[in-house]
């Protein structure tokens, strides 16, 4: 996760905020796209996502994310 939440935060598009004692949760804030669009995009992908609150994400990440590349979850993202 840390390595995701890193690649991510090089992004101009992105801001991540963790949540205070939420060990798995994080705001990503997006910049320069239609959340619900970016939405959609990652479903198509796999990559599920709570509906965005304006332009706000609250990610929950679970041990799933072991399964697959930081590299591949921000490419999802950013692609």
């Amino acid at each position: 996760m840390h390595k995701w939440i890193r690649a991510l935060a090089k992004q101009d598009r992105f801001t991540i905020t963790r949540v205070p004692l939420g060990t798995n949760l994080l705001r990503l804030q997006v910049r320069g796209t239609d959340a619900a669009a970016l939405q959609k995009r990652l479903a198509a992908r796999g990559v599920i996502v709570s509906a965005p609150q304006k332009d706000t994400f609250l990610i929950g990440v679970n041990e799933t994310i072991n399964r697959t590349r930081a590299a591949a979850l921000t490419e999802a993202l950013t692609g």
